[in-house]
This record gives C-alpha cells, structure tokens and sequence, in this order.
C-alpha cells in the first residue's frame, strides 16, 4: 500500500514539475515552447565586417529553429552549416531531414547534445561565417 502511495506522488509530482525525471542533457535549458522563432538573418558586427547568423533582432539571438521551419533564419543557417562545417545542403529556407542532419554534425563536433534543433546553446556553440563590409567571404568562421 505504501509503495502505490509513493507511486502515485511521485507521479503527481512529476505531472506537476516538481519532480524532473532522469533524462539525458538536453542541448538548451530554455523551455522551446517560449523561445521565439529566429525569423531573421542578422548581420552581427564583428572587428573586420560582419558574421550572418540567425536572430530575432540585432543583437537577440536566443531564438529557436527546428524541422518544419521555413523562414530567414533557416537560411542564415543553412548558409552558415554550408560555409563553416561543409555540410551538402541546399540554401533555401527549408529546415527539412537534410539540415537537421547537417546540423546534428556541427552539433557533435561542437560538443554540445547533437539534437537536431537550434536554440540558445547552438546558436553560440556554433561557429558563423564572417563578410567584409563589401559582402565578401573573409575566409574565416567565428563564433560570437
């Protein structure tokens, strides 16, 4: 009897949130369900120009992408996926299987959980490609 009591808090506490079940790391601690979406491309100022990365504004790139997505952001970092880890992916706004898995790659060889889903830990963990201020490719991808 004392066992089903335990059982059944242990349940209402889990169903509550004040319990946590053992899960493994998630890649960010943010809740995904409260990020915004990274609707833009944003160009970031660095010291020689500029790196293109996704956002929400200049300046706010604590944001979310995941498969299904098709907007700016997927772009800036399908582009960003393509130039500094060499990921075969097309360039078109379309967060299908292809950039996930793209993803998942630059995700592992930063170090971080290779989830498939791009949030606040991605987004800085990764490394972006830096332009000129005339556009062109300074050869080099940095990270924020």
């Amino acid at each position: 009897m004392r066992t089903k009591h335990l059982t059944a808090l242990t349940a209402a506490a889990l169903g509550a949130g004040l319990l946590t079940a053992p899960t493994a790391a998630a890649a960010d601690p943010l809740p995904t369900a409260r990020l915004p979406l990274c609707e833009y491309a944003i160009n970031q100022p660095t010291d020689d120009g500029y790196m293109v990365r996704p956002g929400v504004r200049p300046g706010n790139y604590t944001c979310l992408l995941k498969q299904g997505h098709r907007m700016l952001g997927v772009k800036a970092l399908q582009a960003g996926l393509r130039r500094c880890y060499g990921a075969r992916i097309t360039v078109d706004m379309t967060f299908g299987p292809a950039t996930k898995k793209a993803l998942q790659a630059a995700q592992r060889r930063a170090g971080i959980p290779a989830d498939g889903i791009f949030g606040p830990t991605t987004s800085y963990a990764l490394r972006w490609p830096e332009y000129y201020d005339n556009g062109r490719f300074t050869g080099r991808c940095i990270r924020n």
